[in-house]
């Protein structure tokens, strides 16, 4: 099983592509809203976050 990992802002398709080969991916919105039950869920399943001008808030 892949490790989960949440991904975040400007990501081309072929740098989702090639994440998508190592990873398990979760996509979210950017800025990532904290008080959004489903970030926070995410938060609690991912091992990590990739994102571009990643915001949390």
């Amino acid at each position: 099983m892949k490790p989960r990992i949440i991904v975040s802002g400007r990501l081309s398709p072929a740098q989702l592509a090639e994440l998508d080969e190592h990873f398990q991916l979760i996509e979210l919105e950017s800025p990532l809203d904290l008080t959004q039950l489903n970030v926070r869920e995410a938060l609690q399943e991912a091992q990590g976050i990739i994102g571009s001008s990643l915001l949390i808030t």
